[in-house]
């Protein structure tokens, strides 16, 4: 039986709440997955997005409760019951797992729910079981997904009202996830008093100044390429990179490529990376060198003689600059100071 509902979170809990009053077991039921079938997180089944489901293959989101045997089962077993603190942090791992890029994903946390209520509340502990294994590696890979979101997203100036003042900002994000959920309110915190958007290929994120709106992705949607700002911070990223300290293989862990095409500094890493090995030596040449003596004038009082010089050293390790002792005196002389006669 094809279960019907909006693919969130907050839907999956409270599907799963209902068919596991009523007994309904894992392997009668099918979870879809609304990304892939709908190209979206809230276009219902069987809209233009996707294909359209049969009425018979269809299961009421919200079955009736009723005392007739055939809307509710009692256990025939009597099961230990599950600890309030097991039902949390299995809901935590599922909160983040529900947005996985894993079409089974809905399908293997009912089973494990199923599994906690028919006798084996401790499931979320068990770590070598093979459901949990599966379930805490995709639940690593979102929370990834969501860090790399944060990290990543770069926004841009697309509209200023005149009348109010109000500036609009926008960014374009290919997540490997479906994230936005997940990292919306840190946006809404971080950036309260902005207007903004952010752009994925499956669902978009607006923030009006109050609320956060989701909402399905459009084919074909766009942003300007750049704005001043992203001028500004490509110059202030190249005079913070540090070429001595390179690492290709590292970058490309931390920064994926795939996120290369969103990312304003992306455009002048390639020729970073190509100069590095220059600015490097250029670098360590001007550490070589030896320290270098300058000398200055200086008037010395209480004489008619031209001005003397004296020599200056380079700073020390702890900057200072430290003089010679007596630097008024020349060998076989003597320079009457204002102290007094040497």
């Amino acid at each position: 039986m094809m279960v019907d509902f909006d693919g969130t979170f907050e839907g999956w809990r409270a599907a799963a709440g209902r068919y596991l009053r009523c007994e309904i077991e894992p392997h009668g039921l099918h979870w879809p997955d609304p990304y892939q079938r709908c190209g979206s997180l809230f276009a219902p089944l069987g809209s233009n997005g996707g294909g359209s489901l049969r009425d018979a293959d269809r299961v009421d989101p919200a079955p009736k409760l009723t005392n007739s045997a055939a809307a509710f089962r009692p256990l025939e077993k009597r099961y230990p019951p599950v600890p309030a603190t097991r039902w949390a942090g299995f809901l935590r791992l599922a909160q983040r797992v529900c947005y996985a890029r894993f079409s089974e994903r809905f399908t293997l946390l009912y089973r494990v729910a199923w599994r906690m209520r028919h006798g084996e509340p401790d499931l979320p502990l068990l770590l070598t079981d093979p459901d949990m294994l599966a379930i805490m590696r995709w639940d690593s890979s979102v929370r990834r997904d969501a860090h790399k979101t944060k990290a990543f997203v770069r926004f841009k100036l697309v509209y200023r009202d005149r009348q109010t003042g109000i500036e609009y900002f926008a960014a374009w994000h290919r997540p490997q996830h479906y994230p936005l959920r997940l990292v919306g309110s840190f946006f809404a915190d971080r950036f309260a008093s902005m207007r903004w958007a952010i752009f994925t290929p499956d669902e978009n994120a607006c923030w009006d100044g109050s609320n956060t709106v989701y909402s399905r992705a459009r084919d074909g949607q766009t942003l300007p390429h750049e704005d001043d700002v992203e001028q500004l911070w490509c110059i202030y990223y190249s005079y913070i990179f540090n070429p001595a300290r390179v690492n290709t293989a590292a970058m490309q862990r931390e920064m994926p490529k795939h996120h290369w095409q969103t990312l304003p500094e992306a455009t002048v890493i390639p020729e970073l990376i190509r100069h590095a090995q220059q600015a490097t030596s250029r670098m360590q040449t001007h550490i070589d060198e030896p320290q270098r003596r300058r000398k200055f004038p200086v008037s010395v009082p209480g004489t008619s003689s031209p001005t003397k010089s004296i020599d200056q050293q380079s700073p020390d390790e702890t900057g200072v600059v430290r003089l010679k002792d007596n630097p008024g005196r020349e060998e076989g002389g003597t320079v009457n100071g204002a102290a007094g006669v040497n």
